[in-house]
């Protein structure tokens, strides 16, 4: 099993990327007003670094117990860790890490427009990215504890770890990583 603890950032310019608009049935100005300024304060305190258009992964802390490995990457490195994870998927092994699942679609799509720097010609393949869906939180697949346990990501993650008895810091990946290690331990993933 290798464990990730990810750092999300939004990319430069993701304001002009995601241009924010009232739904439809907004009318009155000042509802639209409001609606913009509350979803614009949203995506700016971390919404835009998760969201699959506008976010990123800046760095990964991965734990190999296996390889009595445990390190930080980045830059380049970070594109690196999404053949490394679909290569320990081939080999039987799991990936396990809070948001993992948001995490390796957005690392696709940067493994896609980075393929050649990644020996992968110039494009990924579409079956990596239906990969990603159909072996999130299977056995030997890309496990996210929480979302097995609680059901969704969308959840405060110091309320999960205070649930669980768990220390965590969710601004770091070594937390993080840490978190979805002692997490997996409530799961009995076991073959399907």
């Amino acid at each position: 099993m290798i464990y990730a603890g990810f750092e999300f950032a939004p990319v430069p310019n993701w304001d002009v990327i995601m241009p924010i608009k009232a739904p439809s049935n907004y009318k009155k100005p000042e509802a639209i007003e409001k609606y913009i300024a509350e979803r614009k304060v949203a995506l700016a305190s971390g919404g835009a670094a998760v969201d699959i258009l506008t976010g990123t992964v800046r760095r990964i802390f991965v734990v190999d117990p296996d390889e009595h490995r445990s390190e930080m990457l980045e830059g380049d490195a970070v594109c690196g860790f999404f053949k490394e994870a679909l290569d320990a998927i081939v080999k039987g092994s799991g990936v396990v890490g809070y948001r993992i699942h948001r995490a390796m679609h957005i690392l696709a799509i940067t493994s896609a427009l980075h393929a050649d720097s990644l020996g992968e010609g110039n494009s990924i393949p579409v079956s990596r990215f239906k990969w990603i869906d159909e072996l999130y939180n299977r056995y030997r697949g890309f496990v996210d504890p929480v979302s097995l346990l609680f059901g969704t990501t969308d959840i405060d993650l110091n309320a999960v770890a205070m649930r669980c008895g768990v220390k965590i810091n969710p601004e770091s990946p070594e937390s993080l990583a840490e978190f979805a290690q002692v997490m997996l331990r409530n799961v009995d993933l076991g073959s399907e």
